[in-house]
């Protein structure tokens, strides 16, 4: 392998293995990622700016910037207590219940916004206490 590409493949690790670990913002990690990819100039700028320029990139970014006004709305908490309600009346029907819902919901739209909309009940709603 040349070197390029065993600094491309050790960021890769890093930047999976900062994510997977959750201590920093997912941001953080992408962009301190392509900074060292940069400044190793294993990545050229141009082709560093082309990815931000992407469709995929911008309507992520959107759906984030969309499940935060929900959660500022109120609207996303008042959704995540019904559902926790839910499941503890029910039990583990109710569990089952909020999967089929979220199944029926990625039907019908796409899976990335679900994702979003979920990511961020796991960082406000968790039992951890926030930093």
């Amino acid at each position: 392998m040349t070197a390029p590409q065993l600094i491309a493949l050790g960021v890769l690790v890093l930047v999976v293995a900062a994510l997977i670990h959750g201590k920093l913002r997912a941001d953080v990690v992408a962009l301190a990622g392509a900074a060292v990819l940069l400044a190793t100039r294993t990545v050229r700028p141009i082709e560093a700016q082309s990815a931000f320029a992407s469709p995929a990139i911008i309507a992520l970014a959107s759906l984030f910037v969309i499940a935060y006004a929900m959660e500022l709305s109120g609207l996303l908490g008042l959704l995540i207590r019904g559902a926790t309600k839910l499941c503890a009346r029910l039990g583990a029907a109710g569990l089952w219940l909020v999967i089929g819902l979220c199944g029926l919901a990625s039907a019908f739209l796409n899976n990335t916004p679900i994702v979003v909309l979920g990511r961020f009940p796991t960082q406000r709603f968790s039992a951890e206490p926030a930093p």
